[in-house]
């Protein structure tokens, strides 16, 4: 079964949504990863984090959290991609898959696996 839905979505779609001030800091971080800016990228992934680690906290109910929790790791995990970092993003996304698969997110997991497979090709070339 392949997904309807792209990757980019599911941290949305787990009730991950980021404020102004998490996008402006992750497209930093990303611009920095990237080589654009200089800037420490530990620091920036440490702080956008735990920015965002505050943000699902915040939110009422603890499969709500946990949820989102799962969101916030894709999120970190998309931001390495588009950072440049193809192979933390990979070792992200198989966390990612393993996290969906035990919390039982079949529609989570298929996606993941289907980006898996996508990047696995693009990796090969």
């Amino acid at each position: 079964m392949d997904s309807t839905f792209s990757i980019d979505d599911v941290p949305k779609l787990l009730g991950f949504v980021e404020t102004e001030e998490l996008i402006a800091l992750r497209l930093l971080w990303i611009e920095v990863m990237a080589a654009r800016v200089d800037g420490d990228s530990r620091a920036l992934a440490t702080q956008y984090h735990t920015a965002c680690q505050v943000l699902v906290e915040s939110l009422e109910g603890s499969e709500v959290r946990k949820t989102a929790g799962m969101g916030l790791n894709l999120q970190m995990a998309l931001a390495r991609r588009d950072g440049g970092r193809m192979e933390d993003y990979r070792e992200d996304l198989i966390d990612a898959q393993v996290d969906a698969a035990q919390s039982g997110f079949d529609d989570v997991e298929v996606i993941i696996r289907d980006e898996i497979r996508r990047l696995n090709e693009i990796l090969k070339k």
